[in-house]
C-alpha cells in the first residue's frame, strides 16, 4: 500500500468522534421532528377552534334590518 492510501482511513479515534456526532445529529434531527409535529397539531387544534368560534358567533349575530333608508357606509349619514 502506499503511503496517501493509508492517510485515508480514519483512526479509531477519528471514527468514534465521526460516529458520535452523527448519532447526535440524528437525535437532534428525530427532537426537531417532535416538535414540528406538535407545532402542527396545535395549530391544528387552534383553526379548529377558530372555527368553533366563527360558526358560534355566526349563530348568535342577529340578521341586519332590509331597511332601504340605511347608508352602506356607516358615515355618509353624517355629510348632511
Amino acid at each position: 500500500m502506499s503511503e496517501n492510501q493509508v492517510k485515508d482511513v480514519p483512526t479509531r479515534e477519528e471514527y468514534l468522534t465521526y460516529m458520535s456526532e452523527t448519532i447526535e445529529l440524528t437525535k437532534l434531527r428525530t427532537e426537531l421532528q417532535e416538535l414540528q409535529t406538535r407545532i402542527a397539531v396545535g395549530r391544528a387544534e387552534e383553526m379548529r377552534a377558530l372555527a368553533f368560534l366563527a360558526q358560534i358567533q355566526g349563530q348568535q349575530r342577529p340578521e341586519p334590518p332590509e331597511d332601504d333608508n340605511i347608508a352602506e357606509n356607516p358615515n355618509d349619514h353624517n355629510k348632511d
